[in-house]
């Protein structure tokens, strides 16, 4: 076997590697300063406070088991992949569709970019991830450190995932300094407890900026992509509804249905437009040179559309 043959055969092992090794690295992360915390500082506390370490040590414990299952779920959740528009033979090439179309959200112009990629006119707040090669709905960005696009539906839990590694993380720092200037006192042994410190100091600086950030965004309600395109510059943000009912929407709305099950349907029947997924049908939306857009997304707190678990922002859905 040649070199290119045992290249293209151990290729997909190093994608594999390359996709998960940031998600892998945060994880271990997490893992390792937890595990170092525990077995000094809270161990420290344990003998020297007795009922009050423990009552500690418990405390932290949930905190750490939550933000590991937030973790997962964030990272394993559907933000909302929008399916790509099957495109026929029979219909036009893309090349006669115009690049934009206007829509009115709230008094504000806002346009409508055509996906090349996925065939539609993309919704309001919507970008196609280079890669995760889809569009996302209410798309924030895409995080390497945990192999997935931050959108509409996962966003909640990216924010309270933020706010809760940030909470934990101070708490660690905290504790591991009063067990220091406990144990200098009492000249006890300290150095682990400073390696510890130093470590998830140096962790926890970017976490805390992060999490400032969209502590930031929050409260006018806007995006990342939104932020870093500058996409209100001259405009108004058609989506902002005052920070209170900002942040009411963003931890108490309902979740958007997942359009997953359009985007794992393999096949097709052209005829019917029906997709067979398993032993379901679901409906298909074949895509048509429609250059009207008939969609009034005013009436809609945020913009999306009010989403019923139909896909319906397709130039192409009717």
């Amino acid at each position: 076997m040649d070199r290119s043959d045992q290249r293209t055969q151990y290729s997909p092992i190093r994608k594999t590697i390359r996709k998960y090794l940031a998600v892998a690295a945060s994880f271990f992360v997490i893992i390792l300063f937890s595990c170092g915390f525990f077995a000094s500082t809270c161990r420290y506390y344990i003998d020297q406070f007795n009922a009050v370490g423990i009552t500690i040590t418990a405390i932290m414990a949930v905190m750490f088991f939550f933000i590991v299952v937030l973790f997962i779920r964030v990272a394993k959740m559907d933000p909302g992949y929008y399916p790509k528009a099957m495109w026929l033979s029979c219909f036009e090439d893309d090349f006669r569709t115009p690049l934009y179309k206007i829509v009115n959200i709230r008094g504000v112009a806002i346009k409508l970019k055509w996906c090349d990629t996925c065939h539609f006119y993309r919704p309001p707040r919507t970008s196609h991830c280079s890669i995760c090669d889809t569009c996302v709905e209410g798309f924030d960005h895409h995080c390497p450190w945990l192999h997935n696009c931050i959108g509409r539906r996962n966003y909640r839990y990216f924010f309270i995932l933020l706010l809760s590694i940030t909470t934990y993380g101070i708490a660690v720092c905290t504790l591991t300094i009063i067990h220091i200037i406990d144990a200098a006192t009492k000249a006890n042994d300290y150095t682990f407890p400073i390696v510890c410190l130093c470590f998830s100091g140096l962790f926890l600086v970017p976490i805390v900026g992060l999490t400032g950030f969209h502590c930031y965004l929050v409260p006018s309600n806007r995006s990342t992509n939104e932020y870093v395109t500058n996409k209100f510059k001259n405009i108004p943000n058609p989506y902002d509804h005052g920070c209170f009912n900002n942040l009411v929407y963003l931890f108490c709305h309902q979740q958007q249905p997942s359009y997953v099950h359009y985007y794992k349907a393999h096949k097709m029947n052209p005829q019917n437009g029906v997709q067979s997924f398993w032993n379901k049908s679901v409906p298909l939306h074949i895509p048509k040179k429609i250059h009207n857009l008939d969609v009034d997304y005013a009436q809609d707190f945020d913009g999306y559309g009010s989403g019923n678990g139909m896909i319906k922002v397709y130039e192409a859905t009717i």
